[in-house]
């Protein structure tokens, strides 16, 4: 599965970004750059969607797709061979939910929160006291003491209602995938398996074990969104406060002092930023939005420009763009209506 998704993202970018683009968008490096390959290039699912990747076993996985001469470098741009094309045709990435430009920020606190929970909640119920838990963040630890304090007295309770709604939801996973999910859980008098352990066991590697587990959590929080009423107890799991547009903190700063009035180079002396680093929030703010109005940044006509020169060329190269508008142009300009084109390319989703 995993070499799948390397093999899509490599498709996606296909002569226009460097592999390591991909290594940065599987962690979710918070750049404009990188958003705005998720976004551009059609791949913002896999965004974040492997944050513990190192770049070593990216590197390692790299070179194995190369011997296999499904890609190769040239230039430092990645490009995908016909071996690689047909790969990628006979065999899917698999069963695939990831959602990571929408989950990639609180899918790991919901589903530590739940193991963590799962494993209080039955060694309490087993009359078990003494366990070593299987989660140290001190954050998801502090939250799972409040939530089982509140519902210590009906432990019993609610417990059953966790149980009920997640074998609800899992029984509409293939059963290897379920089972993987299951085996993660620790419970009384029992540890959950370690991703070694299901890899041996499902015969399958880590990378894949991780991304199937990650498109897996990413189907429990889509269920869970898509129908709170039917999974009121998984529900809670959720962070509370999930951003309604997925920007930095930063970025959203930038949003929301644009949205009072203030203009590029006067948001650029308030805050203490370059003009190009208030220009790059503009781009992220152009990419997840598509509501925001770009218009007093691009004129109607400068767009129509761009957007003429993108489908003459069939390229999303900015440097190859700005060329071909023989300079007329800035990029960032250029960053804005790409990011503005994506949604009308989704049909204006």
């Amino acid at each position: 599965m995993f070499e799948q998704i390397l093999l899509t993202c490599f498709q996606s970018i296909h002569k226009e970004r460097s592999a390591a683009s991909v290594y940065h968008l599987l962690i979710g490096k918070r750049s404009s750059q990188t958003i705005q390959d998720a976004k551009v290039f059609g791949v913002d699912q896999y965004f974040g969607i492997y944050k513990e990747l190192r770049r070593d076993q990216f590197e390692q996985v790299l070179r194995k797709l190369m011997n296999e001469q499904l890609v190769y470098i040239e230039n430092k741009r990645i490009f995908i061979t016909s071996v690689g094309l047909r790969a990628l045709e006979n065999k899917e990435v698999g069963v695939n939910w990831l959602d990571g430009y929408s989950y990639h920020q609180s899918a790991p606190a919901f589903w530590l929160r739940l193991l963590l929970f799962i494993q209080i909640g039955s060694n309490m119920l087993g009359n078990e006291k003494t366990f070593l838990p299987v989660i140290e963040d001190r954050t998801i630890v502090q939250w799972t003491k409040r939530f089982y304090a509140r519902h210590k007295s009906e432990l019993e309770s609610v417990f059953f209602t966790l149980y009920e709604e997640l074998h609800q939801i899992l029984s509409d996973l293939p059963t290897d995938y379920a089972s993987m999910v299951v085996s993660r859980m620790s419970g009384a008098h029992r540890y959950g398996a370690s991703t070694d352990q299901i890899a041996k066991k499902h015969n399958a590697s880590i990378h894949d074990v991780k991304m199937t587990l990650q498109s897996c959590i990413h189907f429990i929080m889509k269920e869970i969104t898509r129908n709170q009423t039917s999974f009121p107890a998984l529900n809670q799991f959720i962070p509370e406060h999930q951003p309604s547009l997925p920007l930095t903190l930063s970025t959203k700063k930038t949003y929301d002092m644009l949205k009072q009035g203030h203009g590029i180079n006067d948001l650029a002396r308030i805050r203490g930023l370059k003009v190009s680093t208030i220009q790059d929030h503009i781009v992220e703010i152009a990419h997840v939005d598509r509501t925001f109005d770009i218009r007093p940044f691009i004129s109607e006509h400068i767009e129509k420009q761009i957007i003429a020169v993108v489908e003459r060329t069939k390229t999303k190269r900015l440097k190859e763009i700005k060329e071909a508008l023989e300079g007329n142009v800035d990029y960032f300009s250029i960053r804005v209506v790409l990011a503005r084109a994506q949604f009308q390319e989704k049909g204006g989703e």
